[in-house]
């Protein structure tokens, strides 16, 4: 049992699927969080997650946001789903987490943010990446300038679970899934290329269907630019082998991140050959929960405690979500699209 804190943050969950058992099982292990109410649509899967993590099943969202003992929700539903419990949450006057991305419509996402403002609550969004040590570590190394001036940036996500998408589930319909691996998966390196190296303002993409008979494209390449005028890549596919790796190209040295590697600084030392040093270890997924997971608890209960702003607000995440529907456009239209024609309402 884990000891009791008279200042524990207590929670509730919307959406019991395979990442809310990850929010259930992250709440825990963190001090100072209980997680003592859920919520599904389907009765038997709320009741079963309720025993399975020891807190009550709730009949309807509504009996969740007007319980007094909750501080917080936890949004955990599909992308287009997000909407009605935050800015129902918000309504009541509790906090928000809600899981990446921030929306699957900039509307939606601006919505959500006025929700959460005009109530005076904190709206997190959960986009994990950024946590793990080895971003952190390459963040460290840019702001000292290890790198010397970056000068070209390459990234992939991808995976091969798109393969076993089928027509009864949301992410096979481009209104909820738009872009499909680009949405679910490259925006964790959308958020992260943000966090490192500043706003990206415009992209050109391509996208296409080769495995998947779902709505959107199962293979996207996206070429990225920065306010700073660094450009870059960012590759996010449905159908290949797990990847997860940033390269930051710079005038001193090259960083290389890998998800099941860690972060590597290489330099160029002729005559003798390049040097490579481990700058940090890969983090342990084995182990439920996720340690990043455990990290996005653990902030947000921080914020509800101390009133602290989140690492990552509602705004940011909208300008994430706005790269991503910048490149769905512009594989429609063939043409570069800036990231300010899809936040600007009307464009």
């Amino acid at each position: 049992m884990k000891p009791k804190r008279d200042d524990s943050i207590r929670l509730g969950l919307v959406g019991l699927g395979d990442w809310g058992e990850q929010v259930a099982l992250a709440a825990a292990m963190e001090p100072g969080v209980e997680l003592v109410a859920c919520y599904a649509r389907t009765p038997e899967t709320r009741a079963a997650f309720a025993a399975r993590h020891g807190c009550r099943a709730c009949t309807d969202l509504e009996e969740m946001l007007a319980a007094p003992d909750i501080h917080g929700v936890v949004v955990m539903t599909p992308n287009n789903a997000h909407r009605g419990p935050v800015v129902a949450t918000a309504g009541h006057g509790k906090h928000v987490l809600v899981t990446k991305p921030i929306a699957a419509t900039i509307e939606d996402g601006r919505a959500m943010i006025a929700a959460c403002e005009q109530a005076g609550v904190i709206l997190a969004v959960g986009h994990q990446s950024r946590r793990e040590p080895a971003i952190a570590a390459l963040k460290a190394a840019l702001d000292a300038g290890e790198l010397g001036q970056p000068t070209l940036v390459e990234a992939n996500i991808s995976t091969s679970r798109g393969l076993g998408i089928g027509p009864d589930e949301w992410r096979w319909r481009s209104d909820e899934c738009p872009g499909g691996p680009l949405i679910q998966l490259g925006i964790h390196h959308v958020d992260t290329l943000q966090y490192l190296l500043g706003p990206i303002v415009g992209v050109q993409s391509w996208q296409q269907r080769s495995l998947v008979a779902a709505e959107f494209a199962d293979v996207t390449l996206t070429l990225l630019e920065f306010e700073s005028g660094l450009r870059g890549y960012l590759g996010s596919s449905y159908t290949a082998s797990m990847a997860t790796w940033i390269r930051v190209y710079g005038t001193a040295a090259l960083a290389h991140y890998d998800q099941l590697s860690g972060l590597a600084i290489q330099r160029d030392s002729w005559p003798t050959g390049p040097r490579r040093e481990l700058r940090s270890a890969a983090l342990d997924f084995r182990r439920p929960p996720i340690p990043t997971m455990r990290a996005e608890i653990a902030e947000f209960a921080e914020c509800i405690r101390t009133g602290k702003a989140p690492d990552i607000s509602g705004q940011f995440a909208l300008r994430n979500l706005a790269v991503v529907l910048a490149a769905v456009r512009s594989a429609e239209s063939g043409a570069a699209v800036t990231v300010e024609d899809v936040l600007s309402p009307g464009r």
